[in-house]
């Protein structure tokens, strides 16, 4: 069979396999071309984090899907998004990364735009009558959603704040607007297919092995269970070995949950997101081609430095090094002829949720039923190890 037909086998829910997908699936080149025109060019893409972006003129450039597209704050204060190509022939025109500029030229033609798009110079237009209201840059869509920006690009896609409000009963009492913006990274480039490095985000069961010094004793395998997801998002958890105490400037919301456990939601198709009393950070994967993806980071986090969780949360520095080189180490199985991948544990939960995103996004499966356990269930019950 082809590789797209195992594909859509194992991503059907109705075949309720819980096995990996076929190895193929994170190689074949024509797997990633479906990938982008059905998931990358539909649905909402996070791109970076609203708080990165606070002044006027501030933009976000980078390629999504292939399209070059810039996220800008513009003078009036609103956060846009808009093809960054040139209306005359096409050039790109922001240079790809952060940067600041209340305008921008093409360095082509030097036909020039404002932070809102709008076209302001044509030189040397000769006889040509050009509308500027018809020419300015192409806006995309763009919602945000608890600081993470979001864009697509399809005009007909449903609202994405709807389809993320039950996450909110799990995010809202961390109060995520008291911790300080941390400053933008900068992109890093794994050798590894986007759906590995995405997986491996929201993946418990591998932190006993591959971080046995730098996470899993903050946040361990053994202590880790599910409770609650969809295709459209999962929320998992870990008990912390050692919990951030209660402090004078703890919000209420923040309750005696919050400050034991360290979260994981995943929302599809490319941002995982970790919160726990001392900050949140979030994830987001931008493929690039099948065997390598760009890897964006953003979060917010406590002024508190006194605990082992902040200084996980804030200084992951080597979880991220140590989670390339394992990414990578996979993507070299994928290749494989003779292997194929296997039944799927209980911790595995969030990625059966995404794989069945993908055969709803891809092959038009029919969309798997929402579940949900226990918040907080008893020490080990869920566990894998000791």
């Amino acid at each position: 069979m082809s590789v797209l037909s195992d594909y859509e086998r194992e991503t059907d829910p109705l075949s309720d396999q819980s096995r990996a997908l076929p190895l193929g699936a994170y190689s074949d080149s024509d797997v990633f071309d479906l990938e982008m025109e059905r998931v990358f060019r539909r649905d909402w893409i996070g791109v970076c984090g609203a708080d990165e972006l606070p002044d006027s003129g501030d933009y976000r450039a980078l390629s999504v899907a292939g399209e070059p597209v810039v996220v800008i704050r513009g003078d009036d204060g609103v956060l846009r998004c808009f093809s960054n190509v040139c209306r005359h022939r096409g050039t790109v025109l922001y240079g790809v990364g952060y940067g600041n500029a209340s305008s921008v030229q093409c360095p082509y033609h030097a036909w020039s735009y404002d932070s809102v798009g709008r076209l302001t110079g044509i030189p040397h237009a000769g006889s040509a009558v050009i509308d500027k209201a018809s020419h300015g840059l192409v806006a995309i869509r763009l919602e945000t959603w608890k600081d993470i920006v979001f864009i697509n690009f399809d005009a007909d896609a449903e609202a994405l704040a709807p389809r993320l409000a039950g996450l909110d009963r799990y995010v809202d009492p961390f109060q995520y607007d008291r911790f300080e913006c941390a400053p933008p990274t900068k992109e890093k480039s794994w050798n590894a297919n986007w759906k590995l490095i995405l997986e491996n985000g929201m993946d418990w069961y591998h932190l006993f092995q591959s971080h046995p010094q730098s996470l899993d004793p903050i946040a361990p395998t053994r202590n880790a269970f599910n409770i609650e997801g969809s295709p459209d998002w999962t929320v998992t958890a870990s008990r912390q070995t050692h919990a951030t105490p209660k402090r004078g400037d703890d919000p209420p919301s923040l309750g005696d949950f919050e400050r034991a456990h360290y979260l994981v939601f995943s929302i599809p198709p490319n941002i995982v997101f970790f919160a726990n009393a001392d900050g949140w950070a979030w994830l987001a994967v931008l493929p690039q081609s099948a065997d390598r993806t760009i890897l964006c980071e953003g979060g917010r986090f406590s002024r508190h430095q006194d605990g082992p969780a902040a200084a996980e949360m804030k200084n992951n520095d080597l979880i991220v090094e140590e989670d390339r080189v394992l990414c990578e180490r996979i993507q070299g199985g994928m290749s494989a002829r003779v292997g194929s991948g296997g039944q799927l544990v209980e911790l595995d939960r969030p990625i059966k949720d995404f794989h069945h995103y993908l055969g709803w996004r891809l092959f038009d499966h029919e969309r798997a039923e929402a579940w949900r356990t226990s918040v907080d269930p008893e020490p080990r019950s869920t566990a894998v190890g000791k």
